[in-house]
């Protein structure tokens, strides 16, 4: 499904919560706060392709998330496999920072 989203299915959906579920079975909230896109440059995209484009989401400071694919699950998406790199707190005293690019 992932290769089917574009940047538009994730604006309205900024704050709600994702869940990640670890290998150990435990189960880790991310909060999506932020849907941006990625311009390389002015031109937009050749059709049939998608706008590159960024989610950050921040997760408790307490659990670190290593950086490989996960799979969140979300009301309005179901069951998502992303690959989300730890960004660190990125100033944030609210929690931890991971982004997922879509290209």
């Amino acid at each position: 499904m992932s290769d089917r989203l574009s940047i538009s299915d994730f604006m309205g959906h900024v704050d709600p919560l994702f869940r990640v579920i670890r290998e150990t079975g435990e189960t880790v909230e991310l909060r999506l706060i932020e849907a941006k896109p990625l311009r390389l440059h002015n031109a937009p995209p050749a059709a049939g392709e998608r706008e590159p484009f960024s989610l950050i989401f921040r997760g408790p400071f307490q659990v670190g998330l290593p950086q490989q694919i996960h799979s969140l699950k979300h009301e309005a998406f179901g069951e998502l496999t992303l690959f989300l790199v730890p960004l660190g707190a990125e100033g944030d005293p609210e929690g931890t920072h991971y982004q997922a690019v879509f290209n």
